[in-house]
C-alpha cells in the first residue's frame, strides 16, 4: 500500500512466501502487512491463498494455479486485494534412456531391456496389452517383443515428451541334440506282400521336438519340401529317407537332416497292361421314360472293356475296386441325374488291367411337348361369356393358357410356373365381347421336363348379326279406361339371349316413353306398356318403335274412348253384341299387324 496514495499496486513475484522482501514497502516487525489510510492505521490482515474456491491452510507449494487474497478494512466492510498465479511444475525426463538387451532363448525368464533413469519421475515399461509399471518386462520364449516406455511424472512435475517403443528379440537356442535316432526297417521276401513303414521311429525324442521325414532322390541332397510327421511306406527298391527334430515350440532350431538308407525288397517283373483303344464317350441325353445308354462304347487291345457306374464321386476317393459290380455292358439309366461311369480294361492272359478313369454324365430334363395342339373355336357374339379355343393334349407336364397380345406371351419362370402367378391358367380363356383375342398356351415341365415354348393362337368372336321380330301382342286394342295393360313379345332371329341384354327403349307415336310407365323382363323381350300410360294416348291408331343397341321391332297399338251409351241394365241393348264389336276390333288390329310381318 503506498502512502502517498490511497490505491493498492499489484506487484508480481515469483514466491509469495517472500512477501517482505517486496521492494518499497513498510512491514511491520511481526511480519504482518499494516494499513492505513489518510495517516490512520487500519486493522491489519495477513495474505490468504485459495485453489479453485478452497481456502488453503497456507502458502501453497505444490504446482497449480492459485488466488492470493489481502483483506482490508473499507469502514466496517472487509475487502480484498486479489491477484491469481501459477507455480509451474517441474520437467520429467529420463537422464538416461533404456537399452535392447541381446537375448537367446534359455528356458527361463529374461529382462528385455536394461532400465533407464529418470529426473523428476518415475521410469515405467510395459508389454503389448498390459498395464505401466515400474518393473522391467521379461520374456521366455524366442520371438519379438514390444516394450513401451515413458517417464511416471512426480506430483509437482509434467511429462510432455510421447511414449515410445522397443523391439526386443529373444533370438532361438541352439539345436538340441538327438540322441534317440529312427532306424532302417527291414523286408523279407514272401513275408512282406504289402507296403509298410520305411524306417522305425524311436522311442523318444527332445521335449519341444517332433520327428519329421522325407524321402530324397539320392543319398547327397536332402529334400526341401514334403517334410512330414508321418513317416513313409514302401515295398520295392531302394529308398533315401531322410529325417531330422523339429522345434514345435519355435524356441529351438531345428536339427540338421541326417539320412537313412532302406533297402526294400527288388522289384518284380512288370507284366504288361491291356490298353484303351477307344476311349468311350458321354452321350448328350435327355429324359425321355426310358432306360438310355449313357456313353458310346470303347474298345481295347489284350482285355475287355468294363464298367461301373456310381453316383457320387470325390478327388479324395480311390477307383472302385469292387470286381462284382463291373459289367461289360454300357450303363444305361433312365431318371434325371449326374452319373459317373467308370471304366478300365480288364488284362486276358499274361496282361494286367488298365488303371480305371472316370466319365461324368447327366441326363436331363426332357422338353414337354404339345401332342394335340389346341385349336380356335368358330364363335359369334351370344352376350355370354365362351370359351375361346378346344382344350389341348400334351406329354411331360401340363398344358397352360394365358391371354396376352400379339406381341408377346405374358411372362413366365423359364423352369417353374410360379403359384402366384395368375396370367397363366390350367382353365381355358374365356371371353364375351366381340373382337380378336391372342390365346397363348404351353407345357409346364414336370419333374423331369423343361417348359415348351409359348404358342400363340388368333381367336376372333364375330359380332351377331340377328334381327328382331315382334311375335305376339296382348291388349293391342286399348279402351280408355278398362284397366288393361299392352303386353309386347320380342324374339331375336339368332342369339335370343341377347334380345333382353340388348334392349334400351321404346317410343310410341315417336316419343319417347318413360321407364316408369313400362316393365321389361326376359323370355326373349316381354314389355309391358302400363294401363295408365295407354290411358293417356289419343284414340285412334299408334306407332310403337322398340330399340335395341344392334336394331330395332315394331308394332300397332289402337286406342279407343268408352262408349257414352253401353246401356244399362234393362235397357234394350245386348251385351253380347258389344263383345262382338270389341272381337271384330281386335282381329282388325291383329289383321293389320300380320299383313306387316308378311312384308
Amino acid at each position: 500500500y503506498d502512502k502517498a496514495k490511497t490505491t493498492w499496486t499489484s506487484v508480481q513475484h515469483n514466491n509469495w512466501e517472500e512477501i517482505s522482501k517486496i521492494t518499497g514497502k513498510t512491514f511491520a516487525e511481526n511480519g504482518a502487512i499494516q494499513y492505513e489510510q489518510n495517516g490512520t492505521f487500519a486493522e491489519s490482515g495477513v495474505i490468504q491463498y485459495e485453489q479453485n474456491g478452497t481456502l488453503l491452510a497456507g502458502a501453497p507449494t505444490n504446482a497449480g494455479a492459485y488466488v492470493a487474497k489481502l483483506p482490508f478494512k473499507e469502514g466496517s466492510e472487509t475487502k480484498y486485494l486479489e491477484k491469481a498465479f501459477e507455480i509451474i511444475p517441474l520437467e520429467a525426463y529420463f537422464t538416461a534412456a533404456p537399452t535392447i538387451n541381446n537375448l537367446t532363448y534359455t528356458g527361463s525368464e529374461q529382462e528385455l531391456i536394461t532400465a533407464g533413469t529418470a529426473k523428476n519421475g518415475t521410469a515405467v515399461y510395459k508389454l503389448d496389452g498390459a498395464e505401466y509399471g515400474d518393473s522391467v518386462p521379461k520374456g521366455t520364449n524366442a520371438g519379438t517383443y514390444t516394450v513401451w516406455c515413458k517417464v511416471q511424472p512426480d506430483q509437482n512435475a509434467q511429462y510432455t515428451e510421447k511414449e515410445f517403443t522397443l523391439d526386443v528379440t529373444i533370438g532361438k537356442g541352439a539345436a538340441s541334440e538327438l540322441t534317440n535316432k529312427p532306424t532302417a526297417n527291414t523286408f523279407t521276401e514272401g513275408t512282406d506282400t504289402e507296403e509298410k513303414n520305411l524306417v522305425i521311429a524311436p522311442s523318444s525324442v527332445p521335449t519341444g521336438y517332433e520327428l519329421q521325414y522325407a524321402l530324397g532322390e539320392d543319398a547327397q541332397n536332402a529334400p526341401t519340401e514334403g517334410w512330414s510327421a508321418e513317416i513313409p511306406k514302401g515295398l520295392y527298391g531302394t529308398y533315401y529317407v531322410w529325417f531330422k527334430a523339429v522345434s514345435t515350440d519355435g524356441n529351438r532350431e531345428d536339427t540338421a537332416p541326417e539320412l537313412l538308407v532302406v533297402q526294400g525288397l527288388a522289384e518284380p517283373e512288370v507284366l504288361p497292361s491291356a490298353e484303351i483303344i477307344q476311349a468311350p464317350e458321354a452321350r448328350e441325353l435327355y429324359y425321355n421314360g426310358n432306360p438310355q445308354e449313357l456313353i458310346t462304347a470303347g474298345t481295347a487291345s489284350n482285355g475287355t472293356m468294363m464298367y461301373l457306374v456310381t453316383t457320387s464321386y470325390s478327388e479324395d476317393e480311390d477307383a472302385p475296386e469292387d470286381q462284382a459290380g463291373w459289367t461289360p455292358g454300357i450303363p444305361t439309366k433312365t431318371e434325371i441325374g449326374l452319373y459317373y461311369v467308370w471304366y478300365k480294361a480288364v488284362g486276358t492272359g499274361d496282361y494286367t488291367d488298365s488303371a480305371p478313369e472316370m466319365i461324368p454324365v447327366r441326363i436331363e430334363k426332357g422338353a414337354a411337348t404339345i401332342t394335340q395342339t389346341p385349336s380356335a373355336k368358330d364363335l359369334t357374339y351370344t352376350g355370354q361369356a365362351q370359351e375361346l379355343v378346344n382344350q389341348g393334349t400334351a406329354n411331360g407336364g401340363t398344358i397352360l393358357y394365358a391371354l396376352g397380345t400379339a406381341a408377346a406371351a405374358p411372362e413366365a419362370d423359364a423352369e417353374n410356373i410360379p403359384e402366384e402367378q395368375k396370367k397363366w391358367s390350367t382353365s381355358i380363356p374365356t371371353a364375351t365381347d366381340a373382337g380378336t383375342y391372342y390365346v397363348w398356351y404351353m407345357v409346364a415341365g414336370d419333374a423331369n421336363h423343361v417348359n415348351s415354348t409359348p404358342e400363340c393362337i388368333i381367336v376372333i368372336i364375330n359380332e351377331s348379326t340377328g334381327t328382331y321380330t315382334t311375335v305376339s301382342v296382348t291388349g293391342a286394342f286399348h279402351v280408355i279406361g278398362d284397366g288393361t295393360d299392352a303386353v309386347i313379345i320380342v324374339k331375336r332371329s339368332e342369339n335370343d339371349a341377347l334380345t333382353y341384354k340388348n334392349f334400351e327403349s321404346v317410343s310410341v307415336g315417336g316419343k319417347a316413353v318413360a321407364e316408369s310407365n313400362y316393365a321389361k323382363k326376359e323370355g326373349s323381350l316381354i314389355l309391358t306398356l302400363k294401363a295408365a300410360y295407354l290411358d293417356t294416348l289419343a284414340e285412334g291408331d299408334h306407332k310403337v318403335d322398340i330399340i335395341f343397341s344392334d336394331g330395332s321391332a315394331e308394332t300397332t297399338l289402337r286406342i279407343a274412348a268408352m262408349p257414352d251409351d253401353i246401356p244399362k241394365t234393362g235397357d234394350n241393348f245386348s251385351l253380347a253384341a258389344c263383345l262382338l264389336m270389341l272381337v271384330l276390333g281386335i282381329l282388325g288390329i291383329c289383321g293389320v299387324k300380320m299383313s306387316s310381318m308378311k312384308e
